[in-house]
C-alpha cells in the first residue's frame, strides 16, 4: 500500500496576514508599559514561529497565539475571555461592537453608582468602565467594586446622592427628633448597611433604639423594645406643656426641661417609673406659677 500523501496546510494570503498583525499588534502599545520585556519577547517568538514554525497553517498559528499568550508575564491572570475583549479593543472591524459594550457598562456603572449613592463625579467613573468591560463584570460585581468608594464617601461625611443620600437623611432627621446624637462613623456604619440592603432603615432605627435610647429612657423600656420611639412617647407631655404653658407645640422638642423631666421621672425607691400625666401636669402647673411670681 503506497503511503497516504500528507496534506499541504492552508497558505495564509495577504489579508489573512494583515488581520493578523492588526489582532495582536496591540501587544506592542503595551509593551512600552511592560519592564519585564515579556511582550516584546512574545511578540519576537510569534514573528519567528509564523516564519518558520507555521508552514503558513492558521490552525497552527492560532494553537501557538493560544498556548503562548498565557506565558505573557505581563498579562498573567487574565483569561481566555478577557484576552479575547483586549484584542477586540484594537481590531478596527471590531470598533462600533466595542463602543456599544462600552456603553452599556458605563450604563451599568452609573445606575449602580446612582442606586447606592456614590457621587460619579468624585470617582475615576471611565476607569471603573474600562475595568467592568475587561473583567466581564455583571452588576454585582459592580456593586462590590463601588462599595469602597461609598464608604470613603460615607467616612469623610459628604452629602450623598441616591438611596444613600435617602437614608442619611432620613436616620439624621429621626436621630434629631429623637434627642440621640449619632457619629460620623456610626452613621457611615448604619448607612452603608441600608444602601447595600442588609438593613431596613427599620432595622437601623431598631438597633439604635435598643442600643442607646432605652438606656436614656429605661423607665419605656418596653415599648422602646416594642418599636415606639421617645418622640411618640412623649406625645402627651409635650401637649401638656404646649398648653398649659400656652406655648407653640412645634417649638417643643425632647431637650424641653419639662418634658426630660416626664420622661426621665425617678421613683422613691430611686428607680425609673412612668410619670402618670396628671402628676406631670401638676409639675408644669407649678413650673408656671413659679415663673409668674
Amino acid at each position: 500500500m503506497s503511503e497516504m500523501a500528507t496534506e499541504a496546510p492552508q497558505q495564509l494570503d495577504s489579508a489573512e496576514v494583515t488581520r493578523l498583525r492588526e489582532e495582536y499588534n496591540y501587544l506592542l502599545d503595551l509593551a512600552a508599559d511592560d519592564p519585564s520585556g515579556s511582550i516584546v519577547d512574545f511578540w519576537t517568538r510569534l514573528r519567528k514561529f509564523i516564519r518558520d514554525g507555521s508552514n503558513g497553517d492558521p490552525a497552527a498559528i492560532k494553537t501557538w497565539v493560544d498556548r503562548e499568550i498565557r506565558k505573557v508575564e505581563a498579562l498573567a491572570g487574565l483569561t481566555g475571555d478577557q484576552i479575547d475583549a483586549a484584542l477586540e479593543d484594537v481590531q478596527p472591524d471590531k470598533a462600533p461592537d466595542v463602543a456599544r459594550e462600552l456603553d452599556k457598562v458605563r450604563l451599568d456603572v452609573r445606575q449602580v453608582a446612582e442606586r447606592l449613592g456614590v457621587d460619579a463625579s468624585q470617582i475615576d467613573f471611565e476607569a471603573i468602565v474600562d475595568e467592568a468591560r475587561r473583567n466581564l463584570w455583571d452588576v454585582q460585581d459592580i456593586e462590590n467594586r463601588l462599595r469602597s468608594d461609598l464608604q470613603s464617601q460615607l467616612e469623610s461625611g459628604a452629602n450623598l446622592m441616591g438611596n444613600a443620600g435617602t437614608f442619611q437623611t432620613q436616620l439624621m432627621e429621626w436621630a434629631r427628633q429623637n434627642g440621640l446624637t449619632i457619629d460620623d462613623a456610626t452613621a457611615a456604619k448604619y448607612v452603608m448597611n441600608m444602601s447595600l440592603g442588609i438593613q431596613s432603615i427599620e432595622d437601623a432605627k431598631q438597633d439604635l433604639r435598643e442600643t442607646y435610647l432605652i438606656g436614656a429612657y429605661p423607665a419605656w423600656e418596653e415599648k422602646i423594645r416594642a418599636g415606639f420611639d421617645p418622640w411618640q412617647i412623649s406625645s402627651p407631655y409635650r401637649t401638656a406643656v404646649a398648653n398649659l404653658l400656652e406655648l407653640d407645640p412645634n417649638n417643643i422638642g425632647l431637650d424641653e426641661p419639662l418634658v426630660k423631666q416626664g420622661l426621665q421621672s425617678i421613683g422613691a425607691d430611686g428607680k425609673p417609673r412612668v410619670l402618670p400625666l396628671y402628676e406631670f401636669e401638676k409639675i408644669v402647673r407649678r413650673s408656671a406659677l413659679a415663673e409668674n411670681r
